[in-house]
């Protein structure tokens, strides 16, 4: 008998850190989940218990277990592939890594989310490069009020496109500095948009050799700077 009942929903990166999917805050996919029978009902993985179903989660973090009958199950992101390496499941969703759920007959539990805060970061320095050799000499002062959109590059080609889309956006401190927290090992685009103007006409030099926009691949816990 297949039954009407389903567990499911997101695994995301919670950059922030507040137990809730902020706009931009991207889903991760690669992520594998164990459902599990909890025999007993007693919320935890023990005695006869044993996985029924392992999925991966999609692209954009969404995953689901379908066809169950009402009964008492444990959820558990296992991860095997460590995708989620060096990050923290932030708590304020209410959510436990494993959770229990209790099904009734045709319930959709379809709100079960999971976010995880990274440990890796990228950013620097916006500055007024006054002898244009890329370089930021003794005195050269940094540039405030620049605005900074974080990409998620998707198909990791360096490129905004596809479903790319804009995950944070920072604006430079009077010191010229910014900064991206929270994130995992991934594939990103640095993009200064300058909304503001502030840097009218001005041009990005090239000695440094970074490009605007700025492809980033960033390893477990890593801090990046350029």
């Amino acid at each position: 008998y297949q039954g009407g009942a389903s567990i499911g929903n997101l695994i995301w990166n919670d950059l922030d850190g507040d137990g809730a999917q902020d706009a931009g805050e991207p889903g991760i996919g690669g992520v594998t989940v164990d459902l599990y029978n909890d025999i007993n009902g007693n919320g935890v993985v023990d005695g006869a218990d044993a996985v029924i179903d392992t999925v991966t989660t999609a692209s954009d973090g969404s995953y689901s277990f379908s066809g169950l009958l009402a009964g008492d199950y444990i959820v558990d992101v296992t991860d095997t592939g460590t995708v989620l390496a060096d990050t923290t499941l932030t708590g304020l969703s209410g959510v436990t890594d494993p959770e229990p759920v209790n099904l009734t007959s045709a319930e959709d539990e379809e709100d079960l989310d999971f976010g995880y805060q990274g440990s890796a970061s990228i950013g620097d320095l916006v500055w007024n490069d006054l002898n244009s050799d890329g370089v930021k000499d003794a005195g050269e002062p940094g540039v405030g009020g620049v605005t900074i959109d974080l990409y998620s590059d998707l198909n990791g080609n360096g490129v905004v496109d596809g479903a790319d889309a804009v995950i944070a956006t920072a604006t430079t401190a009077p010191n010229g500095s910014y900064s991206f927290t929270g994130l995992i090992a991934d594939d990103y685009i640095v993009d200064v948009t300058d909304t503001g103007n502030v840097l009218g006409a001005a041009a990005l030099t090239g000695a440094t050799g970074v490009t605007d926009p700025e492809p980033v691949t960033v390893t477990s816990a890593q801090t990046y700077t350029s």
